[in-house]
């Protein structure tokens, strides 16, 4: 599940595959979020979702295109664990993973940290071993701004053309 906030108006949303509690909007595709409008939230949170997502790399260009400039984003996903198809358990992450993908779209990172040590949690939490990325949409000039933009705009149009009808 995706969080969105839009801070400045106080909103909040919950998106998802699927409809449910909690959840505002349903997302058509992970891959082009026509629900959101671009540089649209302050804040966006992922938790344990990319694990769950074919071309999770394609959705992170559509985390970076909502995120206002100067936006934030947190993204838990686990390292380890067992298999838990909902409907798909495609990926692992590592902390160099999680910074190679906000690399790729242009954000800066914050801070990545992983729980790698048991803690003992009662529900068995602690053996996903999720690594934590925080990072930040940058804030450009109007023209640093624009190339950016066509830049990310471009590569996501580019990736899209090859999953075909995926």
């Amino acid at each position: 599940m995706f969080v969105i906030f839009r801070v400045t108006l106080g909103l909040r949303w919950a998106r998802d595959m699927e409809a449910g509690k909690n959840v505002d909007i349903v997302l058509r595709t992970p891959y082009v979020w026509f629900e959101i409008a671009s540089e649209s939230a302050d804040v966006v949170i992922s938790g344990q979702v990319f694990e769950h997502i074919q071309y999770f790399w394609i959705t992170m260009l559509e985390v970076a295109r909502v995120l206002k400039p100067g936006g934030i984003c947190c993204i838990l996903a686990p390292s380890s664990g067992p298999e838990h198809r909902y409907p798909t358990d495609c990926w692992r992450i590592y902390p160099d993973g999680l910074i190679a993908l906000a690399n790729w779209a242009e954000l800066n990172v914050c801070e990545s940290t992983t729980q790698w040590e048991s803690k003992g949690y009662d529900d068995g939490s602690d053996e996903w071993h999720d690594p934590m990325l925080i990072f930040q949409k940058p804030i450009s000039g109007t023209f640093g701004g624009l190339r950016g933009r066509f830049r990310l705009w471009l590569r996501h149009k580019v990736v899209l053309m090859g999953l075909g009808n995926k």
